[in-house]
């Protein structure tokens, strides 16, 4: 059952992302240097864990005993559990139809099964293997960011003698290393 549950989840990830570069979908965040990406995956590996565990309970389990329960028609179980699986990820647009897809393949082994340690167990080894493959493609990213010589000023102002300047990133195709104008200075009007 884990395998089925972590097959379901990659499947529909993959499929997410194909739909997603297909409709040109834009989103999300970039990740410019190793020191963001691990900082990131530190950040959010105890939420991983957690969202493991609280959503296969609460997304899951949840609806189908409780519409089990209540004698609910098994079409309507399965619209309940699969809508409250993928109401949190709305904001991917028309990707977001191979999760339900997903949600709808973890409903049905959960069902068969009524064990949800499975699912959990292949919620969490997804996440924790997405965070590793982050860690592990990040190995090609700078270890600064060579734009601003490692400090990060995008928008921000900061002193410059005595006047007020801000500071805006060149795009990575005109930055060459040691050009004093890789950072273009303003005046703040």
């Amino acid at each position: 059952m884990f395998t089925w549950a972590l097959l379901a989840y990659v499947a529909a990830m993959l499929a997410h992302s194909l739909l997603a570069s297909l409709t040109t979908q834009t989103g999300g965040f970039a990740m410019d240097t190793r020191g963001e990406v691990v900082r990131m995956v530190a950040m959010t590996a105890p939420v991983q864990i957690s969202t493991a565990v609280v959503e296969e309970i609460l997304v899951v389990a949840v609806p189908v005993v409780l519409l089990g329960a209540a004698r609910r028609p098994t079409w309507e179980i399965y619209t309940v559990a699969c809508l409250a699986k993928v109401s949190y990820h709305l904001y991917y647009g028309w990707a977001i139809l191979p999760l339900a897809l997903g949600a709808a393949v973890l409903v049905w082994l959960y069902r068969r099964t009524t064990r949800l340690t499975p699912l959990i167990t292949a919620h969490l080894t997804y996440n924790l293997g997405y965070s590793a493959l982050l860690l592990a493609t990040a190995t090609h990213l700078p270890t600064k960011d060579r734009t601003t010589n490692g400090r990060r000023h995008q928008g921000r102002t900061h002193r410059l003698g005595r006047r007020r300047a801000t500071v805006r990133r060149v795009p990575p195709h005109r930055v060459s290393p040691g050009n004093p104008t890789t950072l273009r200075h303003r005046q703040r009007a």
